[in-house]
């Protein structure tokens, strides 16, 4: 099966926390956002735990926009992931 190269960004504090604020992954075509999402947790295995452990669950965005995680990934898809909100 072929790949898909797709670009995750990170923003806000977890940019910080990664050390980067952009990455380009493979994936395989036919991925879902959902199981996208769990390659690149992963990956960065802080988002997971940031996810579990944080103020609330983390935002992900397909091209700047929220979606369903069995939306299908396509060839050069933009994921972008917010942590939660935090302070008050």
């Amino acid at each position: 099966m072929p790949t898909l190269k797709v670009k995750v960004r990170f923003l806000s504090y977890l940019a910080d926390i990664l050390g980067i604020k952009e990455s380009v992954i493979e994936i395989p075509g036919g991925t879902t956002l959902g199981e996208a999402l769990e390659i690149i947790k992963n990956l960065w295995p802080e988002i997971r735990k940031i996810d579990r452990e944080g103020e609330g669950p983390i935002i992900t965005l397909l091209n700047g926009f929220t979606a369903k995680l069995d939306t299908k990934i396509r060839e050069e898809d933009e994921i972008a992931i917010l942590p939660p909100a935090t302070g008050g």
